[in-house]
């Protein structure tokens, strides 16, 4: 079970962080959470994070179908003609 807390981060007037995605890592740090890495993956991360899984998926049934020739071949082969 995975639990999402929403943190809100709000500088001064006239201040402003360089980079929020770091100053929220290390305040998550300092403060013991643990942060998930898909929560700061960027819009290209989660293309090609997709496009791997899609290709994992299209591999697996490639495999399976592969399997299934093989299970196929060894029972016409043992079948005595």
């Amino acid at each position: 079970m995975r639990l999402r807390i929403g943190l809100h981060v709000s500088c001064q007037p006239g201040k402003s962080f360089q980079n929020n995605a770091t100053t929220l890592m290390a305040l998550c740090l300092m403060s013991g959470i643990v942060v998930d890495p898909t929560m700061t993956a960027t819009v290209s991360d989660v293309r090609r994070l997709k496009a791997l899984e899609d290709e994992n998926a299209r591999l697996k049934k490639l495999l399976a179908e592969q399997i299934l020739d093989n299970a196929i071949l060894k029972d016409v082969a043992a079948k005595k003609w």
